[in-house]
């Protein structure tokens, strides 16, 4: 069987899997009860990058509530595989969970192998939040628009440069798709994170570079950086005179970053349920809502349920994109 058409089937079977798991099922003293001790958060990012900086924010709220601490632990590496590896080894009682981004769904994709199954080992829990990405350029740069960049990258004599936070990276998905679509030069300048890509765009190594708003919000409100577009359906709240790539022309690029919240297959569907309300409440309160799209984050927090539903269309929103932008990871 295609590997490809196995893949659809198996996340055919973990929307089905979810939606069974969930029904129906009543809360009880088991949930009650939880947490008696300290709940860890394995984090696939460095500390101080966007995820880690979102959790450790929720961690903190949670640690009230529940009356014992919250924990964050950085595990990154791996293409996020190091810390799912933890997670999937872990006991399924609750007290470990994975905070993840989207590059839990890409990695089957861009790998050979990875050392999970979505389906197999994971219960979702909850989507935290959803990070919209820019594509920026300095602002003495003489590309005004997108269509300015493009039109360069089309007939300049050398390509345009866009950094990313990486090979296989969504940002590296994003601008390979942008370069196919527009039939534009762009060449691929891969950094480990973001903050060596803004260094470099500020100093004018790089012509553009993608980056979660963020990371950026602080350069662009200074005036130092420009954002000629943002991935997605819908404009920023943060950022709201900065178009969407759809509304310029461009409607493969609506595939948003995430931030969400899973634990090891097995785990007490009641403790789930739990965990996934009080994160999901956490996210919505106004104080946290309100920092947190400060941040360039727009706070979400849902259901097992939909959060399966979700990870189920992301799946081949993504996979879609990565195959049609031609991108493998070698491990």
């Amino acid at each position: 069987m295609d590997r490809g058409i196995a893949r659809g089937i198996r996340r055919v079977f973990l929307r089905a899997f979810v939606l069974v798991y969930f029904c129906g099922l009543p809360m009880a003293a088991l949930a009650q009860a939880y947490p008696e001790r300290p709940v860890k958060f394995v984090v696939t990012s460095v500390a101080g990058g966007g995820p880690d900086i979102v959790i450790r924010l929720v961690a903190e709220k949670l640690s009230k509530l529940w009356g014992v601490p919250a924990i964050v632990e950085n595990r990154p590496g791996g293409t996020g595989t190091i810390a799912t590896q933890a997670v999937v080894r872990s006991a399924p009682d609750g007290y470990t969970a994975l905070f993840t981004v989207v590059t839990l769904i890409q990695a089957p994709v861009l790998l050979p192998k990875v050392p999970y199954d979505l389906d197999r080992d994971f219960i979702p829990v909850t989507l935290v939040t959803q990070a919209p990405v820019i594509l920026a350029v300095k602002a003495d740069s003489p590309y005004r628009t997108l269509a300015d960049l493009l039109s360069r990258a089309r007939t300049g004599a050398s390509p345009v440069s866009y950094g990313t936070i990486g090979i296989g990276t969504s940002h590296h998905i994003y601008g390979e798709t942008l370069a196919r679509a527009a039939k534009a030069n762009l060449l691929h300048v891969p950094y480990k994170g973001e903050t060596p890509a803004l260094a470099d765009l500020l100093g004018g190594q790089i012509d553009s570079a993608f980056t979660s708003i963020g990371a950026a919000l602080r350069l662009i409100n200074s005036g130092k950086i420009r954002p000629l577009a943002i991935i997605g359906s819908t404009r920023s709240s943060v950022l709201p005179d900065v178009p969407t790539f759809p509304e310029l022309g461009f409607p493969a690029l609506t595939a948003l970053g995430w931030f969400g919240v899973l634990v090891p297959s097995g785990t007490p569907k009641d403790i789930v349920r739990k965990l996934s309300s009080d994160i999901s409440r956490t996210v919505q309160q106004p104080e946290v809502a309100g920092t947190l799209r400060g941040m360039g984050f727009e706070p979400v927090g849902t259901t097992p349920e939909q959060f399966g539903e979700f990870l189920h269309s992301e799946y081949f929103k993504w996979e879609r994109m990565i195959r049609d932008a031609g991108i493998k990871v070698d491990q």
